[in-house]
């Protein structure tokens, strides 16, 4: 269900935190590497067949050079921008791999198929377009959040995509880690703000999000 936080003092990475010290925790140190290289060329070869033989080259070329952190962000960028469907079994190497390095899970958490509510095109910005304007108006609305987002505030150091703004008022949709969403109001102030401010409704899931939404749109 959406809950309306009143801002938390603590740790705003637990979660990533306690995710990746799971994780960790079950495979012995010596072979991480390990993990992770094998998992990265697994799911990189699930997905060959819908890469261009050029963007599956560079992520195997990465990987052949000790770059796993950048081959995990290279393939994710290819799977995103060009709309890929990945199954569970890909998710899970990629996510395997990016918790052991300590990774964003909105890398992983955010490719196809990955459900957000449903806007109404009238009343609702839809800012993941790739057209210019919408990628200008997407990273205007990020700063501004970044600006005003400090230490108190339950988004303060939670990785968030802008998905959409309400168009009659200031109501930014964002996607949150775990299958959770968000919807803020910048103040744009342009500033850092006090932990109570922007004001914000945290969304367990999809379908709380959608019910947000809806009452937005009303």
């Amino acid at each position: 269900m959406a809950q309306a936080f009143e801002p938390s003092a603590g740790d705003p990475k637990e979660g990533t935190a306690a995710r990746v010290a799971g994780v960790r925790s079950e495979i012995p140190e010596y072979r991480w590497s390990q993990v992770i290289e094998a998992s990265l060329r697994e799911a990189a070869s699930r997905v060959a067949p819908s890469l261009s033989t050029k963007q599956y080259d560079d992520v195997v070329d990465l990987l052949d050079h000790g770059e796993p952190g950048i081959a995990l962000e290279s393939l994710c960028s290819h799977l995103y921008e060009d709309d890929i469907v990945v199954d569970d079994a890909v998710r899970w190497q990629i996510a395997n791999a990016g918790n052991l390095m300590g990774m964003n899970p909105l890398l992983w958490e955010r490719l196809t198929p990955a459900p957000w509510p449903e806007v109404d095109a009238d009343t609702w910005w839809t800012l993941t377009t790739g057209e210019p304007d919408d990628i200008e108006h997407l990273s205007v609305l990020r700063h501004e959040l970044e600006q005003e987002i400090g230490v108190g505030h339950v988004l303060y150091g939670e990785p968030f995509d802008v998905l959409a703004r309400f168009v009659g008022a200031d109501e930014v949709l964002l996607r949150l880690t775990s299958g959770r969403f968000a919807i803020v109001h910048p103040t744009w102030s342009r500033r850092l703000e006090p932990p109570q401010w922007p004001v914000v409704v945290v969304c367990a899931d999809v379908d709380a999000a959608q019910i947000e939404v809806d009452r937005i749109g009303r």
